[in-house]
């Protein structure tokens, strides 16, 4: 089975969850195409791919997998060096961490969004480290850099670690009017095969639903 992907969602989301499916079925090899691009229609060795986009942007029985809820993530030693609750304006001491995309969905994934929604008029961080993928924003945030605007969706399982936090709770988050789908790729035969993996991917992300509520 083939499966095409963004980079970011590949490394977060699904090559985690893999060997949960490997062990379901060791019969089944799976090579993962990760490319920010989107892969050709007509590329005759796809199978599905797990995409992030609006939803005119998909066909019509693309399967939804979840919604984009966006929060401000940083190491727990980095939240420590405020002995209380964060506020908006703390960002003006804090470096951000900005995912330096161009497309028309990265509006909802810039810190300046956020900061339009949520912090005093004009603030200015610290510093900025711009990154070209999401995986790197949270690499960083990892390391005590500064402060991601994460994807809830792919940092929940690090969020229940406590490898992260949320600085300022669920009062942070933020929704975009883009998600994450499922895609048939045209012309395939539902081989019991490819079915087995969609209802495989379909599980997974019915879970990341749940854990994404359960956090709010």
């Amino acid at each position: 089975i083939t499966v095409t992907t963004f980079a970011s969602f590949a490394s977060l989301w699904l090559i985690p969850r893999l060997q949960d499916f490997q062990r379901q079925h060791p019969e089944v090899d799976i090579r993962v195409s990760a490319h920010d691009a989107i892969a050709d229609p007509d590329d005759p060795e796809i199978d599905f791919a797990l995409r992030y986009a609006h939803a005119d942007q998909v066909p019509a029985d693309a399967q939804p997998l979840f919604d984009e809820i966006l929060t401000p993530v940083v190491s727990p030693g980095l939240k420590a060096t405020l002995s209380r609750r964060w506020t908006a304006a703390d960002l003006a001491g804090q470096t951000l961490l900005e995912e330096d995309d161009q497309r028309p969905s990265a509006e909802y994934l810039s810190w300046r969004h956020w900061l339009r929604l949520h912090a005093p008029a004009g603030l200015e961080p610290r510093g900025w480290i711009y990154l070209n993928f999401t995986y790197q924003q949270i690499q960083a945030a990892l390391a005590g850099q500064g402060v991601a605007l994460a994807r809830v969706a792919l940092v929940h399982e690090t969020l229940a670690r406590g490898e992260l936090v949320e600085p300022f709770g669920a009062t942070g988050r933020i929704a975009s009017p883009f998600g994450y789908w499922l895609v048939r790729w045209q012309g395939r035969t539902p081989s019991p095969q490819l079915q087995a993996f969609e209802a495989w991917v379909l599980q997974q992300a019915a879970q990341t639903r749940s854990a994404i509520d359960s956090r709010r």
